[in-house]
């Protein structure tokens, strides 16, 4: 089984955004909420012990990603391999940052658990996929985030960056 995730890391301005949104994108390609010159440590400040919860149903990807953000300074409250699990951990734990792939086995895909969790309570959430089929509906259910696999660690943490970022200032907004 090989995992789905390059984990080498590339300059910053080798980043692309999964969101290719006029909204989430500058003319440049730079995210707005992101510098140009951002690198893993700029990533690690913003994220540094920001809670999040992991719901991926292939085991060696959610080793990887639970290592991978652990050593970038999130703290990985829970993990779960499908939906009624992802459910149960994230409204338990009530994590800041949740992030969930689309294809969980069982009843409750990504956007299911997302939007049932939605009715608890309001994280920031990010889809991770193969598939760029659900962006739409992923978008108008109000997720945060929709990073397509393979992706590189930069490129990851980038986005869940730009997301939280945009989520964070959201709450300020309202």
């Amino acid at each position: 089984m090989t995992s789905s995730f390059d984990f080498s890391f590339k300059s910053p301005s080798q980043v692309v955004f999964a969101d290719e949104s006029v909204d989430s994108v500058d003319e440049r390609g730079t995210a707005p909420y992101l510098q140009e010159d951002m690198d893993e440590s700029d990533f690690k400040d913003i994220l540094r012990n920001r809670r999040i919860v992991i719901a991926e149903d292939e085991g060696i990807t959610l080793l990887l990603l639970k290592t991978f953000l652990s050593h970038a300074g999130l703290s990985v409250v829970g993990t779960a391999v499908n939906g009624e699990r992802a459910y149960e951990t994230i409204t338990r734990e009530r994590p800041e940052i949740v992030l969930l792939d689309i294809k969980l086995p069982g009843p409750m895909n990504g956007l299911d658990t997302a939007r049932k969790v939605f009715e608890v309570y309001r994280p920031c959430v990010l889809i991770l996929s193969a598939y760029s089929d659900y962006r739409d509906e992923a978008r108008e259910l109000g997720i945060n985030g929709y990073i397509v696999k393979p992706v590189e660690k930069n490129k990851l943490l980038a986005e869940i960056t730009e997301a939280y970022q945009q989520y964070r200032s959201s709450l300020t907004s309202h």
